[in-house]
């Protein structure tokens, strides 16, 4: 559901109803607020509180940071319970297995596993997905989880500070801030996600089981 509001958000922003494209957006954050366990309400709160005294770009980076460190620990809780990393690793599986085919996808595996009958539409056989991970063009099957996630996350923070572009003018300054933030959170996430609290370089997916 998650990825369906966002989805539906950014294509819808790209029609007539894209008036109606931000209630998409707000329930993608919403529900993926939910699954990390973070309170939205009170996370969006100190955005905007901190919004009000933003005098520059040095300090707007400084709360996005601070607010990644938040939602790093709240995805590595996460990815540590088992009970949910299995749905998630199901769901990851089923979408890299079952996902359409377009014809660049079927070239790049044409080459990549010699086969020469593969068609657009067809879905990924295990054996398939196997060798790819033998020859490191795939995610092997231990980190699908975790990437999953992280990517989910990224994705629907960053979608979500683009709204930042689509205000009309007469919005306010600090409604532009607090987009941008999201936008910063989404840039810092991924480095934050590959390193400990030393800031060295660590194997998230392995640290979850």
């Amino acid at each position: 559901m998650i990825y369906m509001n966002d989805l539906v958000g950014f294509t819808s922003g790209f029609s007539e109803t894209c008036t109606s494209s931000h209630k998409y957006f707000e329930k993608a954050k919403y529900l993926l607020f939910q699954m990390l366990s973070i309170d939205e309400e009170k996370f969006d709160e100190e955005i905007n509180q901190s919004c009000e005294i933003i005098t520059d770009i040095r300090a707007m980076k400084k709360i996005a940071k601070q607010c990644s460190l938040h939602i790093c620990k709240a995805i590595l809780s996460f990815i540590q319970n088992r009970d949910q990393m299995e749905v998630v690793e199901n769901v990851a599986k089923q979408f890299l297995l079952y996902k359409n085919r377009n014809m660049a996808d079927v070239e790049l595996l044409r080459s990549k596993l010699g086969k020469k009958n593969l068609e657009m539409g067809s879905k990924l056989t295990e054996d398939e997905y196997k060798k790819l991970c033998e020859e490191g063009f795939a995610i092997p099957n231990d980190y699908l989880g975790p990437f999953f996630v992280y990517e989910i996350v990224t994705s629907v923070l960053y979608t979500y500070g683009k709204r930042m572009f689509y205000l009309p003018g007469s919005s306010k300054h600090n409604e532009a801030r607090y987009f941008c933030v999201y936008l910063y959170i989404a840039h810092l996430l991924p480095t934050f996600l590959c390193c400990n609290q030393a800031g060295e370089k660590t194997n998230l997916a392995k640290d979850q089981r």
